[in-house]
């Protein structure tokens, strides 16, 4: 899984610094004791020397101030309580001198204690100031942090105080670009920070210029350096006591010498560790191509949604009828399906179980008797109000107990997909759960059927279902909703086995704990194996973001770094729902053919069309059409009408 980098860290000093941290009732260091850190991995900062409070209080700087040989130094009160020092007056540009020095020293731990009474003050830092141009791409942000869907992540871009604005003012992943940690060689390095303004500004010869101002080597070794850190002290790592949570060195300045110097530093730190949860992804062969199956919730005098299903289920014939199964108290027959008044009675193990009754103490427990009675191997969840909704948090931690204890077993137990989910419509096990008749949602056989298109949102997948009917029929439709077991890295993992698939479609609002890094491992070897995996990434402000976690309780994250994670991985990430719907069919249609180069050719039937198409080709070029195409273009075209030309 991973592509570490080790170099020879000094990592027992840095378990030595959070272990005094600590033991100080902390969970941040201060600015010094980052330094520390620092000089463990080999990252340069400025000279310093640190005076303990007592000292300042008495105006002793102690013997360590000759040692500074700036004509400026930087004095930084240095507290956990203080992040941002500048806003409560807490540093100062001072003259290399004890005696100027003092008062200035003594001033700023007084601004501190006025604007912060109950800040504890450890000290003040003195450091050198270092000289550096004031020009853009000369101040960096190098930072990383653990991140719950991708473990840790490491990020690079212009820094400084104007950092945020950056990232308002510029290109979406221009301003600031992320990387996993846990994935990151040397060549990915060179490929995130060539993608930024810094990064062109840094590393590319400007006019007049014979060489870059800074090596390619140097700042790939100041990322390698941040992400070995990153991993060493993950919530992933056994190896460690604790967990860097995040550390950020804003700015890390570019000298005139070409070197990179960290100048100011924030880190916090837990003890906190996490482990990947392993389901048993070989039972989604039960659930999408079951032999048996049993559905909850049908209605013998109406059509209800299990009634729906139920229809559905017997006219994709995958599931013969005699093997299909309903829970009823007081029927024996319902269109034909055998019925039992409890789980107790049921037959057999079957394959694939599909719930429909509203969530509450009754669903709940039903399911739960299936699982430790072994009478299913997997379970479609359709209905809502579990994770969701606030009343529902309490039914799907018991449900998610059972599941978890269930896979304990030698066979992994059952596998659960949804809730609040549309169900699965799947071509090779020739059954469809979805909860809508077939005369509104025909899927109507096509040529291609080459795709597999995994949403967490239901009614997109009944949106692309519909105006694609007849052109496209996906090999699986599988809306997967909460996520309350099977994940969509689950569904990508399992499912690129399946040689008949071309390209993975993914409506994706959040992930669940880790299940980034399993997503992403499935779409490297996806990519490796010459087939695409698109995907649209919801929630992306913090409206959306919102509405993700009220639908579905995604755990959405920061849509910037979920982007290029994704990217870093193989993935194609779309900014639009109509690029999405666009890429899909594109790759659909077009899989048996093998594009080469950026050239294209545009036909439209309006002039402005292609005009406006040939003004938005981003990277792609316009074709330069050979004398026998523009020769059969001309016999082709009314005469007359329309120039046998690139656009036509």
């Amino acid at each position: 899984m991973e592509h570490r980098l080790m170099v020879d860290y000094d990592f027992t000093r840095i378990d030595e610094v959070l272990d005094a941290a600590r033991a100080d009732g902390r969970d941040t260091l201060t600015e010094h004791e980052v330094y520390q850190l620092l000089d463990a991995i080999k990252f340069a900062r400025p000279q310093s020397i640190f005076v303990p409070i007592d000292k300042v209080e008495t105006g002793e700087l102690g013997a360590g101030l000759p040692q500074l040989k700036a004509k400026t130094v930087v004095a930084k009160v240095m507290s956990p309580d203080v992040l941002h020092k500048t806003d409560v007056g807490g540093l100062a540009f001072v003259a290399n001198d004890a005696e100027k020095l003092r008062p200035k020293v003594q001033q700023i731990v007084q601004n501190v204690k006025k604007a912060m009474p109950s800040a504890s003050i450890k000290g003040v830092m003195i450091t050198e100031l270092v000289d550096y141009p004031t020009e853009l791409g000369r101040e960096l942000i190098l930072s990383f942090r653990q991140d719950d869907a991708f473990g840790p992540v490491v990020s690079f871009g212009l820094g400084g105080i104007d950092t945020e604005n950056f990232a308002k003012w510029m290109q979406t992943g221009r301003s600031v670009s992320s990387r996993s940690a846990l994935f990151l060689d040397r060549a990915e390095i060179v490929r995130m920070v060539e993608g930024t303004v810094a990064g062109e500004k840094l590393l590319r010869p400007g006019r007049g210029m014979t060489e870059a101002i800074l090596s390619k080597d140097k700042l790939t070794e100041a990322v390698r350096s941040l992400s070995e850190l990153a991993c060493e002290f993950s919530a992933l790592s056994d190896e460690r006591r604790f967990t860097i949570e995040e550390c950020e060195l804003n700015p890390v300045v570019v000298t005139r010498r070409g070197e990179l110097v960290a100048v100011d530093a924030l880190l916090k730190f837990s003890t906190r560790k996490v482990r990947r949860t392993r389901r048993p992804i070989h039972k989604i062969k039960k659930l999408l191509e079951p032999k048996s199956a049993l559905v909850i919730g049908v209605s013998a005098s109406s059509i209800n949604v299990g009634r729906i299903i139920l229809r559905n289920l017997i006219e994709g014939g995958g599931v013969p009828k005699e093997k299909i199964y309903i829970i009823h108290p007081r029927e024996n027959e319902i269109d034909g399906c055998k019925c039992f008044p409890n789980i107790a009675e049921l037959p057999e193990q079957v394959d694939m179980t599909v719930v429909t009754i509203p969530a509450g103490d009754t669903c709940v427990n039903m399911m739960i008797e299936l699982i430790e009675r072994e009478k299913t191997h997997s379970i479609t969840l359709i209905s809502s109000g579990f994770g969701e909704t606030k009343e529902g948090k309490g039914l799907e931690e018991r449900l998610i107990e059972a599941i978890d204890k269930g896979h304990e077993h030698e066979d992994g137990g059952t596998v659960v997909n949804g809730g609040n989910c549309l169900g699965i419509v799947s071509l090779p096990g020739k059954y469809n759960t979805f909860f809508l008749p077939k005369y509104k949602l025909p899927f109507t056989p096509a040529g291609a059927e080459n795709t597999a298109s995994i949403s967490q949102s239901g009614a997109y997948l009944v949106t692309q279902a519909s105006n694609l009917d007849g052109i496209i029929n996906p090999r699986y439709s599988i809306s997967f909703g909460n996520q309350i077991d099977l994940t969509a890295g689950d569904y990508l993992a399992y499912l690129m086995q399946d040689e008949g698939i071309s390209l993975y479609s993914v409506y994706l609002e959040g992930f669940k704990p880790l299940d980034g890094i399993g997503f992403f491992e499935a779409c490297q070897d996806i990519k490796k194996s010459g087939r695409e995996v698109l995907v649209y990434k919801a929630g992306r402000r913090a409206e959306g973001a919102m509405a993700a976690a009220s639908h579905t309780a995604a755990m959405v994250g920061d849509y910037a770094l979920n982007r290029d994670v994704l990217r870093q991985a193989g993935a194609i990430v779309v900014e639009t729902l109509d690029g999405f719907f666009d890429y899909f069919k594109t790759f659909t249609l077009l899989a048996a053919k093998k594009v080469t180069g950026r050239n294209v050719g545009i036909i439209s039937n309006a002039g402005f069309e292609a005009t406006a198409a040939a003004d938005n080709l981003t990277d792609l070029a316009l074709a330069k059409l050979s004398p026998k195409t523009l020769a059969d273009l001309k016999r082709l075209l009314p005469p007359g009408i329309v120039t046998a030309k690139n656009p036509i």
